[in-house]
């Protein structure tokens, strides 16, 4: 707070226009915007898969580029980062949150604790949520069974919604049609999606004073083609928030207020 506005003016376009990188301003909170954001998607989603009961392979099938994200989806990407990272950055906003409701977002899984414990922390131990086996015929790539802890060749998630949203042409259209479905990859995509959301908007004027810079933080820091905002415009907003609403959900009220203000959109 008392750093001279035209430092930070200077740093931003230092590093933009010399170092050629993309600046977002964030707040000086735990895991400023996009692992506050990212850390918090991470750990809906292990609630909301076993919830679902759906199987590692199930979940990078519905959180990868069907829902804009990277291919390396949810579990393909905590190996690569490393599961001991999240947990400490679970930890990290979790110590220092002062609203116990909030904190307890920030719980970290036993399936997380137990993977750490046994040192399968992903791709620099050679074992995470996925194991490659080499065998006579080459390598193949197992995954985890996270009730049992056992590791089987990894399969293919198959279902009516997660094809249906593979033909779609871009991105909106594929969050749409992944939306639509009535299976329980429907129902997972729409609870993961709309608690990050939510928590997206909670979180504006806390981590983040705009949400173009929430946005960029995600796009650039996560890889995400949408940021939570432009995520929302593309699934509807006022009829998404409806749904919310519907289902018993606290929508942030300047959300509301900008619906009932004549917007239908947060960009145009």
């Amino acid at each position: 707070e008392s750093t001279d506005p035209d430092i930070v003016r200077f740093m931003a376009e230092f590093c933009e226009k010399r170092l050629g990188k993309g600046v977002v301003t964030a707040k000086d909170t735990p895991n400023f915007v996009a692992n506050r954001i990212g850390v918090f998607n991470f750990l809906v989603t292990l609630r909301e898969m076993a919830a679902h009961d759906l199987t590692v392979e199930d979940v990078d099938a519905a959180t990868g580029p069907l829902m804009g994200r990277p291919n390396s989806a949810t579990f393909r990407t905590l190996d690569y980062v490393g599961i001991d990272v999240l947990e400490h950055a679970s930890n990290n906003v979790k110590d220092q949150l002062k609203d116990e409701v909030e904190a307890a977002l920030f719980e970290v899984p036993s399936v997380l604790r137990e993977l750490v414990e046994r040192g399968w922390i992903g791709e620099k131990r050679g074992q995470g949520f996925y194991k490659r086996i080499k065998g006579a015929s080459g390598s193949e790539v197992h995954a985890l069974n996270l009730h049992t802890f056992e590791y089987a060749k990894s399969v293919n998630a198959t279902a009516a919604t997660l094809e249906a949203a593979k033909r779609a042409k871009g991105v909106e259209a594929r969050l749409r049609t992944l939306l639509a479905g009535e299976d329980r990859f429907a129902a997972f995509a729409w609870n993961v999606l709309k608690h990050t959301l939510l928590y997206s908007a909670g979180k504006l004027g806390e981590i983040a004073d705009s949400i173009v810079d929430i946005d960029r933080a995600m796009k650039w820091g996560y890889n995400w083609e949408l940021g939570p905002f432009e995520l929302w415009d593309a699934i509807g907003l006022t009829s998404s928030v409806e749904w919310m609403e519907a289902e018993g959900l606290n929508v942030p009220s300047w959300v509301k207020e900008w619906i009932a203000a004549g917007h239908t959109s947060f960009y145009q």
